[in-house]
């Protein structure tokens, strides 16, 4: 398993109910592409957001607005069956603005019920002030069963554009610079970071530390790896004996 490449829109200040994030070329068929996005919202009333490409069938995982401030995070992954450039559009059920997302790629994630725990091994939070400490921005827990999991995990400042640091809660993430939109003029800053989590566990969660304590959004999600079906003991050697 392995981060390929990721991109991000030129912007966080679109606006529309369909609206084109980006153009992106996978590197390999079968490898994960998950998006995060946001959208500017009434956090009581959220907007169904919905990926598609025109290829792939996207599942929409999680969508949370933020307490205090008009805006959402949100995300969706697909296993790609190609290797032509996609053209990734967000549809909303309402128009919106203060739109745009992050993509990243991943080689060597299961390819059928991808997220871990049947589905069920992710959550995202809307972190009120959550302050500076370190891994004071947190996803919410949830129960990963299988080991070597990869999580994949944003933050979204909803407040302003300061940056995050990568969380060293559950495994030690590695920021992606390739997935992250410093947006100085709408004032939103959305990331990606992602780990390797050696020993499935309960209380899993994704983190980041904040720069300045502010309304902070988090979605973490745990995604299995394959398997090469080899459980150990010797080979068998067709044709001998």
């Amino acid at each position: 398993m392995a981060f390929v490449n990721g991109t991000t829109t030129t912007s966080l200040g679109l606006s529309g109910s369909t609206i084109t994030l980006f153009t992106y070329t996978p590197a390999a068929v079968h490898n994960l592409l998950v998006v995060f996005g946001t959208y500017g919202s009434d956090p009581n009333v959220l907007s169904s957001p919905a990926i598609t490409d025109g290829t792939n069938t996207w599942t929409t995982v999680d969508d949370i607005g933020s307490n205090g401030h008009s805006q959402s995070l949100f995300s969706a992954y697909t296993i790609t069956s190609t290797t032509a450039a996609l053209t990734i559009v967000l549809h909303l059920t309402g128009t919106e603005n203060l739109c745009g997302g992050s993509l990243a790629e991943y080689s060597g994630i299961a390819t059928s019920s991808s997220i871990d725990n049947a589905g069920a091994a992710h959550a995202i939070n809307s972190n009120i002030t959550p302050g500076t400490g370190t891994n004071g921005v947190v996803s919410g827990t949830f129960t990963t069963t299988t080991n070597g999991d990869l999580l994949v995990c944003a933050g979204l400042d909803v407040q302003n554009d300061n940056a995050l640091t990568a969380g060293t809660s559950s495994v030690t993430f590695t920021g992606r610079a390739a997935c992250t939109n410093h947006d100085t003029t709408n004032l939103i800053q959305l990331q990606i970071e992602d780990g390797t989590q050696t020993t499935a566990a309960s209380g899993t969660q994704g983190a980041w530390t904040a720069s300045v304590s502010e309304n902070i959004l988090c979605n973490c999600i745990a995604f299995k790896v394959t398997t090469s079906g080899f459980t150990g003991g010797m080979m068998p050697l067709l044709g001998v004996g």
